[in-house]
């Protein structure tokens, strides 16, 4: 099951040696079995992130388990891995904690997934702001045309009105009374 996997399968001691060394991790790593028995695991830790096995060889010393753990591991050939490991400790027949076993699977296509994912969200943020942006002026141009038609609409009915004034203050006497009512 082991040898059959996907995933990047070894063992190390509690000082970090690498004691076992599956063909996942041979493909993900580029690295023989025979070449990395025996080397330090940091021989794929980035510099960086070095603090990060301190804190992990600690805890799994404790008998604690570190399950699906983001991070990023580099391969023989300088490339950088975004892997999910998980460690768990392993004891020896006493109960106590004289290693660590540790699986890792590439998950940088998920890694490239959210990328793009998070791109497209600040993509279509921004075009959403910049269609609100342009709504919120066809609206207020919008508005400002219906005041102004509306003020346009009002003037002959405020000139009629003016005029039927005019002509009830001047011809009242000389007008019958349906004239008036006009």
């Amino acid at each position: 099951i082991v040898q059959g996997s996907e995933d990047s399968i070894l063992t190390k001691t509690l000082d970090g040696k690498i004691r076992t060394w599956n063909a996942g991790a041979e493909r993900m790593f580029g690295y023989r079995a025979e070449e990395v028995i025996g080397q330090p695991v940091t021989l794929f830790i980035p510099p960086e992130l070095a603090d990060e096995e301190i804190q992990m060889m600690e805890r799994l010393s404790r008998g604690e388990t570190i399950a699906h753990y983001e991070t990023v591991r580099v391969a023989r050939n300088g490339r950088q891995l975004h892997v999910s490991l998980t460690n768990s400790p392993v004891k020896d027949r006493q109960g106590r904690v004289v290693g660590a076993s540790r699986i890792m699977r590439d998950i940088g296509e998920l890694v490239q997934a959210r990328q793009a994912l998070a791109r497209s969200r600040v993509d279509l943020e921004r075009l959403v702001d910049e269609r609100t942006a342009k709504l919120q002026e066809a609206l207020a141009d919008l508005e400002h045309m219906s005041y102004s038609m509306i003020h346009d609409m009002r003037a002959p009915l405020r000139s009629m009105s003016n005029f039927a004034t005019l002509v009830e203050e001047e011809c009242a006497a000389s007008l019958p009374p349906q004239g008036l009512d006009y």
